[in-house]
């Protein structure tokens, strides 16, 4: 019955995180293309970089190409942080509490705890599984 009733929290849960994780790329790639473009010649041209001293002034160019990036992002990644630990404390919840409702019925009812452990642990990956495709 406790697991009747957790499959579901388990499922939303685990279709957030497929869709949190998803969204933790989006929009990178072109943030990033100015200093990776600064960072991928000062690697190839090593060489000329250091004959000329120019070091300083690359590594002032790629600072100031990652501001606007991180300015950009530093908000949506304070966001997506506390909606990901709240995933996470959703789903730890859950199978505590699926792990309690085993340890009551295993005290009143009698029965197996490897029988708990099996049907909260086929319970779980099943919904989590549900829940990702």
């Amino acid at each position: 019955m406790a697991c009747a009733i957790a499959a579901p929290l388990i499922i939303i849960n685990a279709q957030f995180n497929v869709k949190f994780s998803q969204g933790m790329s989006e929009g990178e790639g072109t943030s990033f293309s100015e200093a990776n473009r600064i960072a991928a010649d000062c690697i190839q041209n090593f060489k000329t970089v250091a004959t000329l001293a120019n070091e300083r002034k690359f590594v002032s160019d790629y600072e100031q190409s990652m501001r606007r990036p991180l300015q950009r992002f530093a908000r949506r990644v304070h966001v997506q942080g506390v909606l990901y630990g709240m995933s996470q404390f959703i789903e730890f919840g859950v199978i505590g509490g699926l792990f309690y409702a085993g340890a009551f019925f295993h005290i009143e009812h009698g029965g197996r705890a490897q029988d708990i452990f099996i049907a909260i642990f086929a319970m779980v990956f099943g919904a989590m599984s549900c829940g990702q495709a």
